[in-house]
Parts: structure tokens; C-alpha cells; sequence
């Protein structure tokens, strides 16, 4: 177990004047471990409507709805990959008896592979399917293609419906994110 020692500094007043920014510097007690930089808003008032991310101050409620944006989307996803799992194993079934590099390059040749070949190779070897290497979101045409129950793929189709509108909100709370630079020294 690592244990890290912690120094903090006070860095610039908080958005409102009242409190402070902490920056806080998190040493390891090991050699192979990182340091790391963490600020936080020493203000009660601030803190009930900013939030911290690295070394910017966004308001609570954008930083929120851009989070929300996300998890929709990911939850989304996921369900994809639950209802395609059986159709893209069965689609790579095909390339099993193929060389592991084979067997990505088609992945990739289709925009689904999500590991890199040293990864990939030792997954397959321990018997990971392909439905959890492949991330079929990335390539849906192709994905509609593959799946031959017709309520599935309309439940597919609608999930990937929502997963773009997430990414519509998300990239919308982004832009409405209105950010402030923590000073870092």
C-alpha cells in the first residue's frame, strides 16, 4: 500500500473572495509511485456551487449536466453491447482460426478494435470473447448489418439514437461550461 505525504498552499482566492484555492501536492513514500496535483475550494459557499477539475473551476450545475450528458451515453452503450454480443462473436467467429494480428486488423479495419496488439493477443489467449474487445458503437452501419432479430436490432438502433443525442448534450454543456484557470505556481 502506498501512502502518500501531503503539502498544501493556498494559490489564489476563490470565485467569490471570501475563501481560498488549495492546491495539494501528494509525494508517494515509495519510489515508483507519482506525485500528483489536486486543488480544492477552502470555501463553503463556493464549494456548494463549484466544482474542481484539475486546474480549472467550472460552475456545479454545468460540470453536472455535462456529467449526466455522459453517463446516459455510457449507459446506452453498454446495453448495445449486451444486445450485439452474441452477433459480433458469431461476426469474428469467422477470423478464430486466423493469427491474433489477424484477427485485430479486421477489428480495425471495421473501427471497433479497442486494444492495442500486445493487449489483444493476451486477452484472446485467455479466452476474452471478441464482444468485449470490439466496441461496436464506433462502426454502426456495419453493426445494424450484423444482427438479424429485428426487435434487437430496432432496440440497437434506438440506443444508438440516444447515444448520439448524448454526445449532442454533453458536447452542448461543454461549450456552455464556463471555466477558471487555477493559478499553478
Amino acid at each position: 500500500m502506498v501512502n502518500y505525504e501531503t503539502s498544501e498552499r493556498e494559490v489564489s482566492a476563490c470565485p467569490c473572495g471570501k475563501g481560498k484555492v488549495i492546491r495539494s501536492f501528494h509525494t508517494p513514500d515509495n519510489a515508483w509511485s507519482r506525485n500528483y496535483t489536486t486543488y480544492g475550494l477552502a470555501c463553503p459557499e463556493c464549494n456548494a456551487k463549484f466544482v474542481v477539475e484539475r486546474e480549472h473551476i467550472y460552475s456545479r450545475s454545468e460540470h453536472e449536466a455535462m456529467e449526466a450528458a455522459s453517463e446516459k451515453g455510457i449507459a446506452a452503450r453498454i446495453k448495445v453491447d449486451q444486445l450485439a454480443a452474441s452477433y459480433v462473436d458469431a461476426y469474428f467467429k469467422q477470423f478464430e482460426d486466423k493469427p491474433k494480428t489477424e484477427q485485430l486488423r479486421q477489428m480495425s479495419l471495421l473501427k471497433v478494435a479497442t486494444a492495442h496488439l500486445d493487449r489483444f493477443r493476451k486477452e484472446r489467449r485467455q479466452g476474452t470473447p471478441f464482444s468485449r474487445l470490439a466496441n461496436p458503437t464506433n462502426n454502426p452501419k456495419w453493426l445494424l448489418s450484423i444482427v438479424s432479430d429485428e426487435e434487437k436490432k430496432k432496440q440497437i438502433a434506438e440506443l444508438l439514437s440516444k447515444i448520439d443525442e448524448a454526445k449532442e448534450e454533453e458536447e452542448k454543456a461543454k461549450t456552455a461550461m464556463i471555466s477558471i484557470r487555477v493559478p499553478t505556481t
